[in-house]
Protein backbone atom coordinates (compact mmCIF):
# COMPACT_ATOMS: atom_id res chain seq x y z
CA UNK A 1 0.00 0.00 0.00
CA UNK A 2 1.34 3.62 -1.20
CA UNK A 3 2.21 6.19 1.58
CA UNK A 4 2.71 9.98 1.21
CA UNK A 5 3.62 12.00 3.88
CA UNK A 6 1.10 15.03 4.59
CA UNK A 7 4.35 17.20 5.78
CA UNK A 8 5.64 17.37 2.43
CA UNK A 9 2.50 19.12 0.84
CA UNK A 10 0.38 19.76 4.09
CA UNK A 11 -0.17 23.77 4.28
CA UNK A 12 1.32 24.45 0.67
CA UNK A 13 -1.95 24.50 -0.87
CA UNK A 14 -0.96 21.70 -3.77
CA UNK A 15 -3.29 18.82 -3.93
CA UNK A 16 -2.12 15.16 -3.14
CA UNK A 17 -2.67 13.04 -6.09
CA UNK A 18 -3.54 9.61 -4.46
CA UNK A 19 -4.62 7.55 -7.53
CA UNK A 20 -7.36 5.95 -9.37
CA UNK A 21 -9.19 2.89 -8.03
CA UNK A 22 -10.01 0.72 -10.41
CA UNK A 23 -12.34 -1.99 -8.15
CA UNK A 24 -14.61 -2.23 -4.83
CA UNK A 25 -12.94 -3.67 -1.37
CA UNK A 26 -9.67 -1.17 -2.49
CA UNK A 27 -8.18 1.86 -0.74
CA UNK A 28 -6.88 5.37 -2.38
CA UNK A 29 -3.21 5.87 -1.27
CA UNK A 30 -2.59 6.34 2.44
CA UNK A 31 -1.80 9.85 4.27
CA UNK A 32 0.35 10.19 6.85
CA UNK A 33 -0.44 12.61 8.52
CA UNK A 34 2.25 13.15 10.89
CA UNK A 35 5.15 15.88 10.82
CA UNK A 36 8.54 14.62 9.73
CA UNK A 37 9.51 14.93 13.56
CA UNK A 38 6.57 13.40 14.91
CA UNK A 39 5.77 16.77 16.99
CA UNK A 40 2.74 17.49 15.06
CA UNK A 41 -0.22 16.24 12.98
CA UNK A 42 -2.22 17.37 10.28
CA UNK A 43 -5.90 17.90 11.30
CA UNK A 44 -7.63 18.64 8.20
CA UNK A 45 -8.00 16.90 5.04
CA UNK A 46 -10.28 17.35 1.89
CA UNK A 47 -11.00 14.35 -0.06
CA UNK A 48 -11.91 15.04 -3.73
CA UNK A 49 -13.04 12.30 -5.95
CA UNK A 50 -14.06 11.98 -9.55
CA UNK A 51 -16.17 9.03 -10.03
CA UNK A 52 -16.99 7.82 -13.81
CA UNK A 53 -19.05 5.10 -15.21
CA UNK A 54 -21.33 4.35 -12.77
CA UNK A 55 -23.69 1.77 -13.78
CA UNK A 56 -26.14 1.87 -10.33
CA UNK A 57 -24.25 2.82 -7.63
CA UNK A 58 -20.80 3.27 -5.52
CA UNK A 59 -20.17 3.28 -2.43
CA UNK A 60 -17.01 5.07 -0.39
CA UNK A 61 -16.01 5.96 3.10
CA UNK A 62 -12.86 8.06 4.73
CA UNK A 63 -10.81 5.71 7.11
CA UNK A 64 -8.31 6.18 10.00
CA UNK A 65 -5.55 4.27 11.19
CA UNK A 66 -3.08 4.62 14.26
CA UNK A 67 -0.86 1.85 12.79
CA UNK A 68 -1.38 1.68 8.79
CA UNK A 69 -2.46 -1.92 9.48
CA UNK A 70 -5.91 -1.99 11.40
CA UNK A 71 -8.67 0.36 9.82
CA UNK A 72 -11.77 2.05 11.03
CA UNK A 73 -14.46 4.68 9.57
CA UNK A 74 -14.29 7.51 10.62
CA UNK A 75 -17.51 9.23 10.24
CA UNK A 76 -18.96 8.91 14.46
CA UNK A 77 -22.34 7.55 12.78
CA UNK A 78 -20.42 4.81 10.95
CA UNK A 79 -21.92 5.68 7.83
CA UNK A 80 -20.36 5.67 4.41
CA UNK A 81 -21.47 7.64 1.17
CA UNK A 82 -23.72 6.37 -1.30
CA UNK A 83 -22.85 8.11 -4.68
CA UNK A 84 -25.70 7.19 -7.95
CA UNK A 85 -23.89 8.91 -10.64
CA UNK A 86 -20.50 10.31 -12.43
CA UNK A 87 -19.30 13.50 -10.91
CA UNK A 88 -16.85 14.95 -8.64
CA UNK A 89 -17.30 14.89 -5.21
CA UNK A 90 -15.92 15.82 -1.50
CA UNK A 91 -15.50 14.28 1.38
CA UNK A 92 -13.58 15.99 4.91
CA UNK A 93 -12.26 15.08 7.71
CA UNK A 94 -11.79 17.90 10.31
CA UNK A 95 -9.96 16.43 13.54
CA UNK A 96 -7.95 16.93 16.71
CA UNK A 97 -4.73 15.47 15.43
CA UNK A 98 -5.62 12.17 17.08
CA UNK A 99 -5.29 10.26 13.66
CA UNK A 100 -1.79 8.96 12.10
CA UNK A 101 -3.44 7.92 8.40
CA UNK A 102 -5.98 8.39 6.80
CA UNK A 103 -7.79 7.30 3.13
CA UNK A 104 -10.39 7.03 0.77
CA UNK A 105 -11.69 3.88 1.04
CA UNK A 106 -14.21 1.87 -2.20
CA UNK A 107 -16.73 -0.04 -0.44
CA UNK A 108 -18.99 -1.63 -3.14
CA UNK A 109 -19.88 -1.17 -6.54
CA UNK A 110 -23.49 -1.93 -7.60
CA UNK A 111 -24.81 -2.65 -10.91
CA UNK A 112 -21.50 -3.81 -12.97
CA UNK A 113 -17.65 -3.66 -12.15
CA UNK A 114 -16.49 -0.75 -14.92
CA UNK A 115 -16.57 2.05 -12.44
CA UNK A 116 -13.52 4.21 -11.54
CA UNK A 117 -12.78 6.25 -8.96
CA UNK A 118 -9.84 9.34 -8.91
CA UNK A 119 -8.82 10.44 -5.73
CA UNK A 120 -6.85 13.71 -4.73
CA UNK A 121 -6.67 15.45 -1.18
CA UNK A 122 -5.78 18.77 0.13
CA UNK A 123 -4.17 18.66 3.88
CA UNK A 124 -4.11 21.83 5.89
CA UNK A 125 -3.72 22.58 9.60
CA UNK A 126 -1.83 21.25 12.33
CA UNK A 127 -1.87 20.90 15.62
CA UNK A 128 0.74 20.05 18.07
CA UNK A 129 1.17 16.44 20.14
Amino acid sequence: MAITEAYRQGGTGVPLILGTLTAAATASTVIDLRSQDDKYRFERVVFQYVIARIVTNVVVRVEGSLDNVNWFNIAEDDNTITQLTDGTYAAAYYGLGEMNYIRLYWVSEAGGTAATIAVTAKVTERVAN
